[in-house]
């Protein structure tokens, strides 16, 4: 049904932690940047699925004192529209009560998949017009190492 991607060789996943694996997403502690990395490693995540990985994310970090939290979403294809209101309304303030106020996102270089985030974003923004969905709350980057360039 979903397809699994070759998942991207980074330099930095080869020395972290992997704490979470699931069919749809592995996750690693890198301790040095005190920096939890989520690697999407299929091309759709069901809505239930990414509730319940971000909540297991989310209970991690408040475990370990995170700084910086990636997202890497570059082998998503499409994206389920309640999954970004749960991440921008529910899971990322939980995350940041829990102290991390450093986002990183990956998106794929995929034009249809930008042009849909940007519309449910717009869609978000209209709903609930303080929520700070972009730039500064959330830093788009091309890679994992860019994210710690200036760490």
């Amino acid at each position: 049904m979903f397809s699994i991607m070759s998942s991207t060789s980074y330099t930095l996943l080869n020395k972290g932690e992997l704490f979470l694996a699931t069919r749809y997403i592995h996750a690693y502690w890198i301790e040095e940047h005190k920096a939890v990395v989520c690697q999407a490693i299929t091309d759709y995540i069901p809505h239930q699925e990414f509730q319940i990985i971000f909540q297991d994310l989310l209970e991690y970090t408040q475990k370990n004192p995170t700084q910086i939290f990636i997202f890497d979403k570059s082998n998503l294809l499409t994206f389920h529209q309640n999954s970004i209101r749960f991440f921008y309304f529910d899971w990322k303030p939980k995350m940041e009560k829990a102290g991390i106020k450093n986002f990183k996102h990956i998106l794929p270089n995929n034009k249809t998949f930008r042009i849909s985030l940007k519309t449910t974003k717009d869609m978000l923004k209209k709903e609930k017009p303080t929520i700070c969905i972009d730039v500064p709350c959330i830093e788009y980057i091309e890679n994992i190492d860019q994210a710690f360039k200036d760490n």
